[in-house]
């Protein structure tokens, strides 16, 4: 009987209102920056010290991409489709929204505790598919291309166009008097409230240094600009001390196939079987990679003083933005202090501070749903709740969210047995002593977070 009624609630059948999430195996070999401890490092001037200092790192990414393709997270789609008004604020991609459970198996060392801890990150897969050989109706394989997008929406910048000389902040984008509110033409890539924390180990997380009185941290008077320019939902309410961190991105591109998928996913009852999908899909893609990710601290920071500087007080161990010649024929150098610069990928600014570089794949996975040994697992009422505090039954307000967070869990579950699939906490919240029991192995980090949830549609419970 139990097995009957997952069968009927997870299953799409033939025909039908409702079409289960189409869920893929994620790849992904990539290069990353990445930091280690150097200790007792002889400098040019003969003293030792400890040193953070920036190297490249390979990683393997594996995890399920879970295609929203019922339109369950988009309002426009529930209301219209579904018969029920949805009180998600998600940007209404539709049937496009996705969301990458992934792991990182490549994590050792001080960061091995938060090895295959899955992380989930909004999707976009935008792709399109054609018949190639005009055989048959519907011939399959056939050819397909696409963009998967993975990471925040775009919204618009705060930073202007600015120099730093000398440590002197000088505006070109207008006058000082009347400062310009954002670089013209500029967006941003937003942060979807930090569910990626770790995702390339202890060292991709929060920078815990910030002295706006002092102007000694590397992204003073910056955290309150860009937080309050966020959309609701998404804002965190930076203050002094605060930690600060930027969620990773990964835009890839690539060529596959589409098919309709032959394999069904088991029996209703009686011998009577359905089919996981009876229309045209992408079947798989593969191709390139390139995304930033944060990293807490910068090349040649201290690791024993107690601010933020450079272990011989030389801010120019590292430099982000290019030099102008001409300026030291004045005697001017640039030498940018403890401010990060903003980095652009044509009209997007970076919040990241570091590059991803590499190949990604996605193959349909047709056992998904099986109703032998499926890899779909139901939400627990406290795993609900902890999505959405204000939850009592348990009973979605849109039909199939459950069974959207049900694949999202499962795909969790089956990367890491041990998975927090939510417990009402809010990453962005932490504190140092969460922080430590978070990279120490004595706490694992919830995979979603009420904030990411209610944001990108999954909040919607009576």
């Amino acid at each position: 009987m139990k097995k009957l009624m997952f069968a009927a609630a997870a299953v799409a059948v033939t025909g039908g209102a409702f079409a289960q999430p189409l869920v893929y195996d994620y790849k992904a070999s990539v290069k990353h920056m990445y930091l280690k401890l150097n200790e007792n490092v002889k400098a040019y001037n003969g003293l030792k010290y400890s040193i953070y200092t920036k190297y490249q790192k390979s990683a393997t990414l594996k995890g399920f991409l879970i295609m929203d393709q019922d339109g369950v997270t988009s309002p426009i789609v529930s209301a219209a489709e579904l018969g029920a008004a949805s009180t998600g604020t998600a940007f209404d991609y539709g049937r496009n929204r996705g969301f990458l459970v992934v792991n990182n198996t490549s994590l050792s060392g001080e960061s091995k505790y938060l090895k295959g801890q899955p992380k989930i990150i909004p999707a976009v897969l935008d792709a399109k598919y054609m018949d190639t050989n005009f055989k048959k109706k519907d011939a399959s394989p056939s050819l397909a291309e696409g963009f998967l997008y993975l990471g925040g929406d775009t919204v618009a910048c705060v930073r202007t166009q600015l120099d730093v000389l000398n440590k002197v902040v000088t505006d070109r984008g207008a006058a000082p008097a009347a400062p310009a509110a954002s670089t013209p033409g500029m967006s941003a890539i937003a942060d979807y409230v930090w569910t990626s924390v770790f995702l390339f180990g202890r060292y991709n997380g929060p920078n815990w240094y910030d002295d706006v009185t002092n102007g000694n941290g590397p992204f003073d008077n910056f955290e309150t600009a860009w937080d309050a320019n966020l959309p609701a939902g998404l804002q965190i309410g930076f203050a002094y001390f605060h930690p600060y961190y930027h969620d990773t991105w990964m835009n890839g591109s690539g060529f596959g196939k589409y098919a309709i998928p032959s394999k069904t996913t088991g029996g209703l009852c009686c011998g009577l079987k359905s089919t996981t999908v009876t229309s045209l899909i992408v079947e798989s893609l593969s191709g390139s990679v390139k995304g930033g990710l944060f990293l807490c601290t910068e090349n040649a920071i201290d690791a024993e003083a107690d601010i933020y500087d450079f272990f011989d007080s030389d801010p120019v161990r590292w430099e982000d933005q290019f030099n102008t010649a001409r300026l030291s024929l004045g005697g001017t150098t640039f030498a940018d202090g403890y401010q990060n610069d903003m980095w652009n990928d044509g009209p997007l600014e970076m919040e990241t501070s570091d590059i991803i570089t590499g190949t990604w794949s996605i193959k349909y996975n047709a056992k998904f749903f099986s109703a032998s040994k499926p890899i779909y697992q139901p939400l627990t009422l406290g795993e609900i709740q902890g999505i959405q505090p204000a939850a009592v039954t348990g009973v979605p307000t849109v039909k199939q969210l459950d069974v959207l967070l049900g694949a999202i869990k499962g795909a969790a579950k089956n990367l890491y047995p041990k998975a927090n699939i939510a417990d009402g906490t809010e990453l962005h919240a932490m504190d140092v002593n969460t922080y430590l029991q978070y990279v120490g192995g004595t706490a694992i980090p919830p995979m979603i977070t009420p904030q990411f949830a209610a944001y990108y549609g999954l909040a919607d419970w009576n």
